[in-house]
């Protein structure tokens, strides 16, 4: 039984090195992302809930272009929502950032039908999938009818001409797996399975939208991506190691080559994302 409170994110989230991580990572995908699906046409004053919002950039960002909408950021880190408000106080925003335990259910802050959409990305380094079920079904309690889920999160790599990071996505994958954040050794991606429990909690229309991101060198991606996966390597490697699918100096001299492979002229790659969008009837 998981303890309230009790972290699951398989990085330490109270490492400053993550804060900076993040924050890289927020730029480069909402650079990218679309900001709000297609289907979600905001009603004057929407309310909008980001779940596991990390430094806060995707919230900040549609409170910077959606003034006139109610956004509220939850996460388990006290250190990222401080930075987050602090963010928003300078900005000026009326973002809201609440410490809150997504995976400590029910909601007791948030009452029936109180939000018009429910955002969350890459919940995977964080929701065991024993808990995917549960944590959607209360998406659907606090979601208005007609308002809208929506989940973003990574599906793979392909870097053929880099076999250390072909490899060090692969000990990722298995490290996922094993821990029970994911449903396969070889893959980390949760989109298929989020459909497949969305479609039995009730949730209607559902809509797919892939990413295919260019990594190669002199792409609008090569430089944020790299940085945010170098970074990565090092806050993953206690996880790694405690799930024992690699040694300490195999993941040392993995992180090196890597930076060789994508500082190399030939290297090449795409990274797959996909967002799955549902509604509430």
């Amino acid at each position: 039984m998981r303890k309230k409170g009790e972290n699951t994110y398989f990085i330490d989230k109270d490492d400053e090195s993550e804060l900076a991580r993040l924050i890289v990572q927020d730029n480069a995908y909402n650079t990218l992302l679309a900001l709000l699906p297609k289907e979600f046409e905001p009603p004057p004053e929407a309310r909008i809930l980001d779940l596991a919002c990390g430094p806060g950039g995707w919230a900040l960002q549609v409170s910077r272009e959606l003034p006139e909408l109610s956004v509220i950021g939850v996460d388990l880190s006290e250190q990222m929502i401080m930075y987050a408000r602090a963010q928003a106080h300078v900005r000026n925003l009326k973002t809201q950032f609440r410490i809150m335990d997504i995976l400590q259910l029910p909601w007791e802050d948030f009452p029936d039908q109180s939000f018009d959409f429910v955002n969350a990305r890459f919940l995977t380094s964080l929701v065991p999938g024993q808990l995917l079920p549960k944590l959607y079904q209360e998406c659907w309690r606090v979601l208005h009818s007609g308002g809208i889920l929506r989940y973003t999160e990574g599906v793979g790599i392909s870097a053929p001409t880099a076999p250390a990071t072909q490899k060090l996505a692969l000990y990722a994958n298995e490290a996922a797996y094993k821990a029970g954040l994911s449903f396969s050794p070889y893959d980390m991606g949760t989109s298929a399975v989020t459909a497949q429990i969305l479609k039995r909690i009730g949730f209607q229309n559902l809509s797919f939208t892939p990413y295919v991101i260019d990594l190669s060198p002199g792409s609008l991606m090569h430089r944020p991506m790299k940085e945010n996966w170098y970074m990565s390597i090092g806050l993953l490697k206690p996880f790694l190691l405690r799930m024992k699918v690699s040694s300490e100096e195999e993941i040392d001299c993995l992180q090196e080559d890597f930076a060789r492979e994508w500082d190399d002229v030939n290297f090449c790659g795409l990274y797959y994302l996909c967002s799955v969008a549902a509604i509430k009837p």
